[in-house]
């Protein structure tokens, strides 16, 4: 009997708890989650620009060959930026599938996929743009990535081809 006074306090103490942070963190933890992955998304953009940029300072060259994969680890040549140090792993996307797309002589990094998600999209176009208004609505993709991206680095569009699909966009070389 002596144990089991404390026993319900520590069951009544931990319940409350566990309430408490599903009323007070819980919104905001989702909230965090998708400013984490847009983080996550804006710091592999970056890495994979700063090792494009170092190797075409030394290799007078891009370093953008064919496709995400291949520009990564070139098993034929072996001259990927995995393969020559300019990065040591291949970036994951934290929602989505990564790509590199080459279009007007400027090279994109894109993760696409259905799982990503609108809060995600929103929270990478606040980095780039700062605080949006209330009720902003993502756009849709436009004619090509240089209207998509309009003098922004890093950005988010809904995809032209399935509604409710969006496209999130870091401008590398």
């Amino acid at each position: 009997m002596n144990q089991l006074i404390p026993l319900i306090i520590a069951v009544i103490l931990g319940g409350f708890a566990t309430v408490l942070s599903l009323v007070l963190i819980g919104p905001q933890f989702s909230e965090r989650s998708a400013d984490i992955k847009a983080q996550q998304f804006a710091t592999d953009g970056s890495a994979i620009e700063a090792s494009m940029r170092i190797y075409k300072t030394e290799r007078s060259d891009s370093a953008y060959d064919q496709d995400f994969a291949t520009t990564m680890v070139d098993a034929t040549d072996q001259d990927g930026l995995i393969d020559l140090g300019y990065l040591t792993q291949t970036p994951v996307a934290p929602q989505g599938v990564y790509s590199l797309e080459e279009e007007s002589g400027k090279v994109y990094l894109v993760a696409t996929g259905s799982d990503i998600t609108e809060d995600v999209c929103k929270a990478v176009v606040e980095l780039d743009d700062g605080p949006l208004a209330a009720g902003y609505n993502v756009q849709g993709a436009g004619s090509d990535r240089a209207t998509d991206m309009s003098g922004s680095r890093l950005h988010c569009v809904e995809n032209a081809t399935n509604a409710g699909e969006y496209e999130l966009i870091f401008t590398v070389e």
